[in-house]
């Protein structure tokens, strides 16, 4: 982890009225986090506004933004961050909103192929059959599947994986260290130990809050080549990733449903 790096990055996220799609503007136009910080307020104005500039330039949460990383690199997380070209995932770099800095455990390659695997959290046998065939046999083709840790389709989608010896991705709606839910902390240790990693843009201390998953379904969605639906109601989170997949220019997928599913909805 670069600490300079790290430390501009994770400061720029906590200025007010910067979010991942004003903070890339502005390390795009400026070459880097620090550069912003160090840039005339003049010239932050003509990238971003009048009111950005002005939180940038009296930003002071600095020993906040040093005590986070210290906690991080306590905890074993890594950091890589928007600007570290080399180092970034390449397809998430693309998005319109990228997470400015990513806290990890575990292996994150930056050209890996990925397939994001999601779904209903309360699963039929049916989805549950399907998500094991589908990402059994993507891993066995040297495919990372990426998932949301969550109950129900994501936790099947990871553990296929590991039972396999595949690589799988968990992105996280909280800091790497509030593993949530907690029964899949044991999933999370056989993800690491195979070669796999848990992500995700929130710092040290940040727990699981609703807020949190849109935010998360963006980074599965933006880091994955395509998006596997295997069972999902209408109204889902995993409806949301496949939404932002096709924003991004992702091929979104769907499995047949199950003509017996309540989960189904058929025209009468």
């Amino acid at each position: 982890m670069d600490f300079e790096t790290a430390f501009y990055s994770l400061a720029l996220t906590k200025v007010r009225g910067v979010g991942s799609i004003i903070g890339r503007r502005l390390i795009d136009f400026f070459g880097s986090a620090k550069n912003v910080f160090l840039a005339d307020k003049v010239k932050i104005e003509q990238a971003v506004g009048k009111f950005v500039a002005e939180n940038i330039k009296k930003f002071s949460k600095w020993k906040e933004v040093e005590e986070e990383i210290k906690l991080a690199q306590k905890l074993n997380q890594k950091i890589v961050c928007y600007e570290e070209k080399e180092k970034y995932p390449a397809l998430l770099q693309n998005i319109p909103d990228p997470p400015i800095c990513i806290f990890y455990k575990g292996e994150l390659e930056k050209d890996m192929l990925c397939v994001a695997v999601v779904g209903t959290r309360s699963p039929s046998q049916y989805g549950v059959e399907v998500t094991k065939l589908f990402s059994s046999f993507l891993s066995s083709m040297g495919i990372c599947i990426v998932s949301g840790l969550a109950l129900g389709i994501d936790t099947v989608a990871h553990k296929s994986v590991v039972g396999v010896g595949g690589k799988t991705w968990a992105v996280l709606g909280s800091s790497v260290e509030n593993i949530y839910p907690q029964s899949n902390i044991p999933i999370v240790k056989e993800i690491l130990n195979k070669g796999g990693a848990i992500i995700s843009e929130f710092p040290p201390g940040v727990p699981p809050a609703p807020e949190n998953f849109p935010r998360r379904n963006r980074i599965i969605a933006g880091i994955s080549k395509a998006v596997l639906i295997s069972e999902a109601p209408e109204k889902s989170g995993a409806l949301i990733t496949a939404y932002l997949a096709l924003e991004y220019g992702r091929d979104v997928f769907a499995v047949p449903g199950n003509i017996t599913s309540k989960k189904i909805k058929r025209n009468e």
